[in-house]
């Protein structure tokens, strides 16, 4: 099949030199922009692939390169032909409705229907949800208190919670015998033994810091700076035969002992029951440090494996490092387990309070500035 060249300065000039040399059955292969114009390709043999367009005898042929190109632009720019229909259905429902002219009786018949059928205001909500909420609570986990909610006052609403519904057995400034604080890593254990001789040597007594936490590194070393600072006496063991024979035998010598143990938890039950038979051994009373910026399900569940071991009371660290604050409230609640001490601040003297319902409510609230 013969092809040839023509050029045009635009595309229909170029098919008009096409028809006059090829004739109307030229068969245009295909174009391009050359800059300076348009050159098309095209052959004289009919391409018997494409059927032939019917044509009159004066109206030039289509030509398939075309052919969309027409019928998109006669679709875009021919304008679509609405008829009018008559109005029925609803248009001719609303125009008959707004027509008819409704009694003032039906009308005020209507609106006192509509009245009658309102549903009621909902209740406000109490402002200590959303301070317990942001204080570290669920709401599932604050229903339970949603029974005191009679009263709009935050704090004494608050502090009847905490009285009804949670235990206080605090520290005595000298207790007799020993005391063991347990928990996990990083609840303050240290710290909080540190604080407990404080109090102890302030009012007068003897006291004995043991530290039984001698895989840590710098464990006992800081306990031991803390208590040499005090003025009291340390001692330490690592293992619980000797924790025991040290312990005891300060008891038989009048002194009031504070154990601070090594880390335990419910995800290394081998430190469980370590502490377990450290508390059996000694006669101890375990005292679990719960710190407050945890989760309140994390604190549950802590809660919940410490009273297996015979944990009682609980004392709450790090609450000056949180403003979620009720975090244990869960917990103690759910085991019943008493709260013995506050810790609102990281320092040894005056940095550990009893617990009470008041004072309590007063540092979870005033984290919120209520």
């Amino acid at each position: 099949m013969e092809q040839f060249r023509f050029s045009g300065d635009t595309l229909q000039d170029a098919v008009v030199k096409v028809r006059s040399k090829l004739g109307a059955d030229a068969t245009i292969i295909s174009w391009r922009n050359m800059g300076t114009g348009i050159e098309v390709t095209a052959t004289a043999r009919k391409n018997r692939s494409q059927p032939q367009t019917a044509t009159g005898a004066n109206k030039a042929p289509r030509y398939d390169i075309f052919a969309a190109e027409e019928e998109i632009a006669q679709t875009r720019t021919s304008a679509p032909i609405i008829k009018p229909t008559p109005q029925k259905g609803t248009k001719a429902l609303v125009k008959g409705v707004v027509n008819t002219k409704i009694p003032p009786e039906q009308i005020l018949a209507k609106k006192a229907a509509i009245l009658a059928n309102k549903p009621a205001a909902r209740p406000k909500i109490h402002p200590l949800v959303g301070i317990l909420a942001k204080s570290g609570l669920s709401l599932p986990q604050i229903k339970p208190f949603a029974k005191y909610f009679d009263d709009a006052d935050v704090a004494r609403t608050f502090i009847k919670i905490l009285e009804k519904e949670f235990n206080y057995s605090p520290i005595a400034q000298v207790p007799d015998g020993i005391i063991l604080l347990a928990g996990p890593s990083g609840c303050g254990k240290t710290t909080t033994t540190a604080k407990l001789v404080a109090r102890a040597i302030a009012k007068g007594g003897e006291v004995m810091a043991l530290s039984t936490d001698c895989e840590r590194q710098g464990g006992m070393e800081q306990l031991r700076n803390l208590v040499h600072k005090l003025g009291a006496q340390f001692a330490s063991a690592d293992s619980v035969k000797m924790a025991k024979e040290i312990a005891l035998e300060a008891v038989a010598d009048g002194k009031t002992v504070f154990i601070d143990t090594a880390a335990s938890s419910q995800f290394d039950p081998s430190s469980m029951r370590i502490l377990a038979r450290l508390i059996d051994e000694t006669g101890a009373e375990p005292i679990l440090c719960a710190t407050t910026d945890s989760r309140s399900d994390d604190l549950s569940d802590l809660f919940g494996e410490f009273k297996e071991v015979g944990v009682k009371r609980a004392i709450l660290t790090r609450m000056d490092l949180t403003l979620r604050r009720a975090g244990p409230l869960v917990g103690l609640h759910k085991h019943e387990m008493a709260i013995a001490q506050l810790a609102p601040s990281p320092y040894i003297s005056g940095g550990i309070v009893p617990a009470t319902p008041k004072r309590l409510a007063q540092l979870i609230l005033e984290a919120w500035e209520v």
